[in-house]
């Protein structure tokens, strides 16, 4: 057993030592005397399993350590002791597979991890357990493939997305469970090319879209899945050329419309 003090006599280190330095199993102290590090040690260095404490003695973490940095297994904390992280660790990062928790002990995420933030495949929590999100993530945000949830579980979205917002292709759900559109997204609203659906799952409107509007050439079907329109729209109103058709499929308007009334 060796030990090192400070200048002042405060005890520095305590434990085994080999070649003039600590290796084996010690413990470090900082200058004000509350325990540093407790573990194993390698030529100076934390290496091994070790616990770090702050200089107020509280634990920051608790796990594999590797040329003086968290490496591998390990669990970090907050200062007032709850858990923050349970998972991978490389070079001091959080990197791997992990966990990261709220202050009451509730999860708010699990999954991968990279270069210290949640990058890969994962899954969000609320705080008040239930599942936010799952999917893919880049820079801790939901991007490229996933599902949003409301807090009864109720699949709202399923589709991609780019730094946490809608965009792409995805289908977007009602709080009953039916499929409410099923196209393109930009900035969490339906554009470019979708279908609208009744709740029953007959189809409501296919075309093009414009800020979660009916803009462009589409077709609108009434409820008992009869085409009503097949032409121009522009925001959400038939607009430019464009056909309407009676309940038994035969013509009754074709020309130019504006602003949902047929002009001739």
């Amino acid at each position: 057993m060796m030990k090192e003090y400070y200048e002042d006599g405060t005890l520095c280190y305590e434990g085994q030592w080999k070649n003039g330095m600590s290796h084996g199993q010690g413990k470090s102290y900082h200058n004000n005397g509350t325990l540093y590090y407790d573990g194993q040690w390698e030529n100076n260095m934390y290496r091994g399993q070790g616990k770090y404490y702050r200089k107020d003695g509280t634990l920051g973490y608790d796990g594999q350590w590797r040329y003086n940095m968290s490496h591998g297994e390990g669990k970090s904390y907050r200062e007032d002791g709850t858990l923050i992280y349970d998972g991978q660790w490389v070079n001091g990062k959080r990197h791997g597979i992990g966990k990261k928790y709220y202050e009451d002990g509730t999860i708010i995420y699990d999954g991968q991890w990279y270069n210290d933030k949640c990058d890969g495949q994962g899954k969000y929590y609320r705080e008040d357990g239930t599942l936010l999100y799952e999917g893919e993530i880049v820079n801790n945000l939901p991007h490229e493939q996933g599902k949003y949830y409301l807090e009864d579980g109720t699949l709202i979205y399923d589709g991609q997305w780019e730094n946490n917002i809608k965009n792409g292709q995805g289908k977007y759900y009602r709080e009953d469970g039916t499929l409410g559109y099923d196209g393109q997204w930009r900035y969490n609203m339906s554009h470019g090319i979708g279908k609208k659906y009744y709740e029953d799952g007959t189809i409501n409107y296919e075309g093009q879209w414009e800020n979660h509007m009916p803009h462009g050439q589409g077709k609108y079907y009434r409820e008992d899945g009869t085409l009503g329109y097949d032409g121009q729209w522009r925001y959400n109103m038939s607009h430019g050329e464009g056909k309407s058709y009676r309940e038994d499929g035969t013509l009754q308007y074709q020309g130019q419309w504006v602003n949902d009334v047929f002009k001739g």
